[in-house]
């Protein structure tokens, strides 16, 4: 007998049915994509805006925060120019405009959230390990989270 013509049973802890999940499948891959492009957008305006520190006026109070109109524009520009030239040369990752728009595109986020990613790795790390070897660790898995928004927006947005 096949295990095509067994009749599937519903395990008796689950919650979800897997085809529920395959049916909002498409939905969630475009939403974390767009969710990691935001993140690149947020993360060029507030490198261009001097960083969290200058954004939030060091008391991380959302009601007084404060972006410069220019710094708005230009890293709202400067991010839409990378991921245009991104997208546009995903099939050629290392051409110099592919790997140009992904440098600055990740140097800019890594500007803006290397305080937000360094500072939780490195404390977790500290004292398990030496704190060289820790502040390395840190600054490449700060580095790997800024590439994966980066470059994950192109898998999942663009055919």
């Amino acid at each position: 007998m096949s295990h095509a013509s067994v009749p599937q049973q519903r395990k008796a802890s689950a919650v979800f049915s897997g085809e529920t999940f395959e049916a909002f499948q498409p939905w969630i891959e475009r939403t974390v994509g767009a969710v990691l492009l935001l993140t690149s957008f947020v993360g060029s305006v507030v490198a261009f805006n001097g960083g969290w520190e200058a954004t939030f006026h060091r008391s991380w109070d959302l009601q007084r925060w404060t972006i410069a109109p220019l710094a708005l524009v230009v890293g709202l520009a400067v991010q839409l120019v990378c991921t245009l030239v991104e997208w546009a040369y995903r099939r050629r990752r290392l051409s110099w405009q592919y790997l140009l728009a992904l440098l600055v595109d990740s140097g800019a986020t890594l500007f803006a959230f290397l305080p937000v990613l360094y500072a939780p790795i490195f404390g977790s790390l500290a004292g398990v390990v030496p704190p060289l070897l820790a502040m390395g660790v840190a600054y490449l898995v700060s580095l790997a989270v800024v590439l994966v928004a980066a470059i994950m927006p192109e898998h999942i947005l663009v055919e």
